[in-house]
């Protein structure tokens, strides 16, 4: 649960982050955790990174800000698509009118036992981001 309330605290500042600023702002996968050179690589499972997207891709152009950088999820979890049929790498981009234009599922899952309930954060078509329990299947350990 700790877990996915720090996800979704992430996606609420992406959101804000990109009314205010009035540009796209993007989440994307980063084991980016010291400064260096910032990228779009990996699942986020591994950390994640949000920056100012103009160009609305996966690259952090020079004209794009560097936001925020985020740890990964501890040993022992899993963050999957809520079908659990592949780790999450896919962009969260956020436009100045606060939508993000999908749907996605983003579900944490331990590795120690399927049978621990999975903490999903849900974003629905206009962005609005809710965390729910138990909403799709752990893979298995």
């Amino acid at each position: 649960r700790t877990e996915a309330r720090r996800l979704l605290s992430a996606i609420h500042l992406a959101r804000r982050e990109a009314i205010q600023r009035n540009v796209p702002v993007t989440l994307c996968p980063s084991a980016m955790v010291r400064p260096g050179e910032a990228e779009c690589d990996g699942v986020y499972a591994d950390g994640w990174i949000m920056f100012s997207n103009r160009a609305r891709d996966r690259v952090v152009d020079a004209d794009d800000e560097l936001i925020k950088v985020f740890n990964g999820l501890p040993p022992g979890y899993s963050l999957t698509n809520r079908a659990a049929t592949r780790d999450e790498n896919q962009l969260i981009t956020y436009y100045p009118d606060g939508t993000a234009h999908r749907n996605r599922t983003l579900m944490i899952c331990s590795r120690k036992s399927a049978d621990i309930p999975s903490w999903s954060v849900i974003l629905n078509i206009v962005g609005r981001p809710r965390i729910a329990r138990d909403w799709g299947d752990c893979p298995s350990p």
